[in-house]
């Protein structure tokens, strides 16, 4: 073999490893990028201390982890706490099925404890949020994953909780969140399970419209513009917040799962959902 030869392929071997890193990081983000940073903070400016983001990270790791162990996969947590980025992304590598949590986003002021879980469900849709699809690869795509965080995700984290308690202490309560869910749901404890969701939805609000121009999303002004084919990629700020709102009022158990190969499996599909179902300004049916 000549010296030309030899050197192709040791070039090649030593960018393969590159390039398969690459194409398992499918998502790159649950925002685009962007410029907001908020750096740790010691006292009472803090928004949000390490000892509560280690605490939502392990409740999301103690209840997916094994979740994901029957799938096959190892769920692995990056806790980048120090770091001030206002992002969090989603990687596979082999059978380790990884979210990457950043501080930043964490001490972003308008962020709760519970919308930073969501941001975290989020990421862990990606991996078993269900179709559709970025085409033939593993990731749910980002609206999917949106709506599988609120429909499953926090679901079943605070179904253990004294939701109608955290809820009762909540100064902010939207009134068309307890309108909504109130409607919705006959179980006492589902209604609260459905509120408490909304609200961790509506603190990403202004995350959201930071990242989009024009006014922050709200729950009363949905987006009423419909797709002509599921777009994949980040939907605007309002067309999320709809989706995660839509997605905790459907009344479909967090227990039935959802499917990796159609949109319709544990899911509100039906012409009959008229709540609950994925939002038109990003999924196109079939």
């Amino acid at each position: 073999m000549n010296k030309g030869i030899l050197f192709f392929v040791f070039t090649l071997a030593l960018a393969i490893p590159a390039v398969a890193n690459e194409e398992a990081r499918i998502c790159q983000g649950f925002l685009p990028p962007n410029n907001m940073s908020y750096p740790v903070v010691a006292g009472p400016a803090a928004a949000m201390a390490k000892a509560k983001f280690d605490e939502v990270l392990d409740r999301v790791q103690a209840t997916y982890g094994p979740i994901i162990r029957q799938m096959g996969g190892t769920l692995k947590i990056g806790r980048k706490w120090t770091d001030p980025t206002v992002n969090a992304y989603a990687d596979r590598n082999g059978s380790t099925w990884e979210i990457v949590m950043f501080g930043g986003f964490a001490r972003h002021p308008a962020v709760t404890p519970d919308g930073f879980m969501a941001v975290a469900c989020h990421e862990l849709g990606h991996h078993i949020g269900g179709a559709p699809k970025f085409g033939s690869d593993w990731a749910s795509v980002e609206g999917e994953s949106d709506y599988w965080a609120n429909l499953k995700c926090l679901r079943r984290i605070f179904e253990s909780d004294d939701n109608k308690k955290i809820v009762d202490a909540m100064t902010d309560v939207d009134p068309i969140a307890v309108r909504d869910c109130k409607a919705q749901f006959t179980s006492q404890q589902d209604e609260y399970v459905c509120i408490r969701a909304v609200m961790a939805a509506k603190s990403l609000a202004i995350v959201l419209a930071e990242d989009s121009p024009g006014p922050a999303p709200k729950l009363d002004t949905p987006d009423k513009s419909e797709v002509n084919q599921t777009n994949g990629n980040h939907p605007a700020g309002q067309c999320r917040l709809d989706t995660l709102f839509e997605a905790s009022l459907c009344k479909v158990p967090f227990a039935q799962d959802v499917s990796q190969s159609t949109y319709k499996t544990g899911t509100c599909y039906t012409p009959n959902d008229t709540r609950g179902a994925r939002s038109r300004c990003w999924f196109k049916p079939n």
